[in-house]
């Protein structure tokens, strides 16, 4: 995957990927391509993305706006709800 969070310590990080993020087969292939850009650690991490899924959903959210977009992550997870 292409980027991490740094606040989280590592076995942390390694649990919630082993057992609470389920990431779609298109976003598997959209890190899977980020990974190769030079400029790849802009990717927002696997936690992160799976936070905003959580926090759109949990508002009921149907239309949302993303500025300032990289390779459309973002928009991605919210998308895919």
């Amino acid at each position: 995957m292409a980027s991490h969070t740094r606040q989280l310590i590592s076995e942390m990080q390694h649990w919630f990927r082993d057992h609470a993020c389920q990431p779609s087969i298109a976003m598997e292939q959209l890190w899977e391509s980020t990974s190769n850009l030079e400029d790849a650690q802009m990717l927002a991490s696997p936690e992160q993305l799976q936070f905003l899924a959580f926090l759109a959903t949990s508002i009921g959210a149907v239309h949302f706006i993303e500025i300032g977009v990289y390779t459309g992550a973002s928009t991605l997870a919210i998308a895919i709800i």
